[in-house]
């Protein structure tokens, strides 16, 4: 087979993964939107904005837990396969779970300290949904590194199983029978559910990539590097924490300095605008092994071929979602329950800012895949500084309104730093603009 041939047969893998991809991520962006609508349902918006505030401390906590290891695995495991070191792929799996498992375990420890101390001692239903919450750190984490091997040994589809359809299958089937056994609902009991339908989730992970892995990795002894592993996941994991600071501020802020109400409620905005997105999230899980490969290989022609027809692409399907959001949001917010119009004008302003973050490309994957992350973290961490910033100064003052404009400003100005860095750093153009 000519080099052609292969290159061509490489692309048409490579584009039925990122459509598999892309039709997974449509159909498990039903199911959650179908589990959100029956929680703030079943919930209210005070329960259900109990419930996304635990969720948000948790994700949040899920930085050290994690450790960054997720897209660090994923480069590192495309290069292993590349090569065919299985020593090298083994000795890093071992030592990010073993790793994880630690972090995971100090981290839930000292945040129920913490928790407990600061609300003086006193049990509730926002402290005990948040206690529930915790075994969800070691739980994603683990999932977490089990998808990244599998994406990096190019299994897309497959490592998007657990967490992108069996885990929210599990969790609403489980509501649903709480729900028929127990007629009202608490927010932790929804917790528990998602806590149960996590390890389910794992379980199938363990499955999936023992599977999934070459039969020669198995009886290879260990070849550890555990310090030089440590120092490269750190700024992943600093990349990892600015973004979910970016993503969960807003509502935990909005916790602290309003109400759970208006959490909820701004939860479910949020939740909405991230539809637009979800083209993005799509493609870059499967163009990820392929730019980390051409990048060093240097094919930089082929490299920037492929970005820009991905681009385009998120341009296209992208735009269709967030005008509808737009124009139409305040029917899609009533579909959680009349109390949650009121966050249409938030949803439709974070989705303005998520479709300028769609069409600008997948800026922070392609520093990520080309040994480019510490531009990634300090592009991501100026836009972190300042969305807290704005939080902090605008949520008094106009409640959900001015998270979002936080929201929108931090989003828009990390896009446009990373896309500097892309153009310094790699001289490639990352946006559907392309060459």
């Amino acid at each position: 087979m000519s080099f052609v041939d292969q290159l061509r047969g490489a692309s048409v893998h490579l584009w039925l993964g990122a459509f598999g991809s892309l039709g997974l991520q449509i159909f498990s962006t039903g199911l959650l939107f179908a589990a959100s609508v029956l929680y703030a349902r079943l919930l209210g918006a005070e329960g259900y904005g109990i419930y996304a505030y635990a969720s948000a401390w948790v994700a949040v906590l899920g930085i050290p837990a994690g450790l960054g290891t997720r897209e660090y695995l994923v480069r590192e495991v495309a290069v292993s396969r590349v090569s065919c070191d299985w020593l090298r792929l083994e000795g890093v799996q071992v030592w990010a779970t073993r790793t994880i498992l630690g972090a995971a375990a100090v981290t839930a420890v000292i945040a129920a300290l913490v928790a407990w101390a600061l609300d003086g001692g006193t049990l509730n239903d926002k402290l005990l949904t948040f206690f529930l919450a915790l075994p969800l750190l070691p739980l994603t984490a683990l999932t977490g590194i089990r998808y990244a091997v599998l994406r990096g040994l190019d299994k897309i589809i497959t490592a998007q199983l657990p967490e992108s359809l069996l885990r929210p299958i599990t969790q609403i089937a489980l509501v649903c029978v709480l729900w028929i056994l127990l007629d009202n609902l608490a927010p932790w009991q929804v917790m528990m559910a998602a806590v149960c339908s996590a390890a389910i989730a794992l379980f199938f992970s363990n499955y999936f990539l023992h599977q999934a892995q070459p039969a020669t990795i198995r009886p290879v002894p260990n070849r550890r590097n555990d310090s030089m592993w440590l120092r490269s996941t750190v700024p992943f994991m600093f990349i990892a924490g600015l973004y979910l600071i970016n993503s969960r501020a807003d509502i935990i802020m909005l916790g602290i300095l309003r109400s759970p109400q208006e959490a909820g409620i701004f939860a479910v905005a949020s939740y909405g605008a991230g539809f637009v997105s979800f083209m993005l999230m799509a493609v870059n899980t499967a163009i990820a092994p392929s730019i980390a490969r051409l990048w060093r290989n240097h094919e930089l022609g082929e490299l920037q071929r492929l970005i820009t027809r991905s681009a385009r692409a998120v341009a296209v399907a992208t735009l269709p979602l967030a005008a509808g959001l737009i124009l139409a949001g305040d029917r899609f917010m009533v579909l959680f329950g009349p109390e949650f119009v009121k966050g249409a004008d938030a949803m439709a302003l974070l989705s303005l800012a998520q479709f300028f973050n769609a069409a600008l490309g997948s800026v922070g994957l392609i520093l990520n895949m080309s040994d480019n992350e510490r531009w990634t973290a300090g592009g991501v961490g100026i836009a972190a500084l300042l969305n807290v910033t704005l939080n902090a100064l605008l949520i008094p003052r106009w409640g959900l309104y001015g998270a979002a404009v936080a929201s929108a400003i931090s989003l828009i100005t990390w896009n446009l730093l990373l896309v500097y860095a892309v153009r310094r750093r790699t001289g490639l153009r990352p946006t559907f603009l392309g060459i």
